[in-house]
């Protein structure tokens, strides 16, 4: 496993992340978990935050989105919904804070919170969280970036799959964490029922570099979490030989209906 490595088998779920860096300078991606309380009951909290690498201190703000949401899950009161669009609030005041009046600083942003077979999730950015379910990949959280619209407009007929590969606004953000106003957030009000054998996979861009049937099959196939993630990993650094973005995924396998509890980090 590369670096930046998160572990847990605990009560019927097992947990793994890990990070590459690719061809950058600097590893600008950060994950990080934690249990929290959800209805008196233990639930799972996961986080993934991808720097703005077009920015200073890249690293620094997602180091800080990371963080400041963390603790505001953590410490939070209300609904699960409400305590997320908290936690981004809160993470967005701070990278404002660490900016200052000189430095321009951004990240993206996606939580996932599990318990039993629900899950909550909010996000900020063009970070993925993903469900893998038998043959199928569905992304659940709404692409913050330009591709994103491009991408309906495939859907719509209005525009070729050629063409929106190619263009260049592709990777350009709609919405961050700068400090400023958070102009889209994605913070459904009600949790989604998990299947049983359900992969919940959360990713900085850089999986991108795979296909859906790809990161499908390999979460057929490699059953236990630290595996998926490893695979998953060594697969994207084997597509793209050359201009390897940071990647960063958390993977989260349920695999039976038993209770769970535990703590990562």
């Amino acid at each position: 496993m590369s670096g930046g490595g998160l572990f847990l088998e605990a009560g019927g779920w097992s947990l793994s992340g890990g990070q590459i860096l690719g061809d950058r300078l600097e590893q600008q991606d950060r994950i990080g978990g934690s249990v929290i309380q959800v209805n008196d009951r233990e639930a799972l909290l996961l986080l993934l935050a991808d720097g703005m690498g077009g920015h200073d201190r890249g690293a620094d703000a997602a180091e800080i989105a990371v963080e400041r949401a963390k603790a505001a899950m953590e410490d939070a009161e209300g609904s699960v919904p409400d305590r997320l669009r908290t936690g981004l609030k809160n993470a967005n005041a701070a990278i404002n804070d660490a900016a200052g009046l000189d430095d321009v600083m951004g990240a993206t942003l996606v939580m996932a919170v599990l318990q039993g077979d629900q899950i909550w999730y909010a996000s900020v950015g063009d970070s993925l969280l993903l469900l893998a379910d038998g043959e199928r990949v569905s992304r659940l959280n709404a692409d913050h970036s330009m591709g994103g619209l491009l991408d309906e407009r495939v859907r719509r007929g209005e525009l070729t799959p050629e063409h929106a590969a190619l263009d260049p606004r592709r990777y350009q953000l709609r919405s961050s964490l700068m400090g400023g106003d958070i102009t889209l957030m994605d913070v459904p009000a009600r949790p989604l029922s998990l299947p049983q054998e359900a992969v919940v996979i959360l990713a900085s861009d850089g999986l991108n570099a795979l296909s859906p049937s790809n990161v499908s099959a390999i979460a057929r196939k490699s059953g236990r979490a630290e595996v998926i993630a490893s695979e998953l990993l060594e697969q994207v650094r084997a597509s793209t030989p050359s201009g390897l973005d940071n990647t960063s995924v958390i993977i989260c396998r349920r695999k039976s209906g038993k209770k769970w509890f535990g703590l990562f980090s």
